[in-house]
């Protein structure tokens, strides 16, 4: 199994996560929202995942949407999305 291979067992082990996940008719490949995406960064803490989250942000992610999701789920990353997300939309 691959490295999506284990994305997709992990997320589907995952509760809040799992009931995020969206199932294509043609394609078989799972695809979960912006804020789960944020939350999986959030969790690996990397470098380049905490650039991601920067670049989703000035991109245009939902802050609000991620911060209500956070905030259901797993309380514990806000404070590194909020001090992400004020650097992503000063620079």
């Amino acid at each position: 199994m691959g490295l999506h291979g284990h994305l997709i067992a992990a997320l589907s082990e995952d509760p809040p996560l799992a009931a995020e996940l969206v199932h294509g008719t043609k394609v078989r490949v799972p695809v979960v929202g912006i804020e789960v995406l944020v939350l999986l960064k959030l969790r690996a803490s990397r470098a380049q995942d905490i650039a991601d989250v920067e670049a989703l942000v000035r991109a245009g992610a939902d802050v609000a949407a991620v911060l209500a999701f956070l905030q259901e789920h797993e309380t514990e990353h806000i404070p590194a999305f909020g001090r992400i997300a004020q650097r992503a939309l000063l620079t």
